[in-house]
């Protein structure tokens, strides 16, 4: 079984990438279209969901719901 290795990003970065709101990335986490750790107190993003989110090219349609 082969897993991927990702970066951990901040819901703060993401927020940046996507231009939208911290409620609109917790959206996207709880729909489980983001995948997150938490670390701690805080909570992380792994990179290649953001990625695939991006190349998928359905953030726009996520993002007006």
């Amino acid at each position: 079984m082969t897993q991927k290795i990702s970066r951990l990003i901040s819901i703060k970065d993401v927020q940046d990438a996507l231009s939208c709101s911290r409620s609109t990335v917790l959206r996207l986490i709880e729909r489980g279209i983001l995948e997150d750790r938490k670390i701690g107190k805080s909570r992380k993003i792994l990179q290649h969901s953001l990625e695939d989110l991006i190349l998928n090219g359905t953030e726009s349609n996520v993002l007006e719901e």
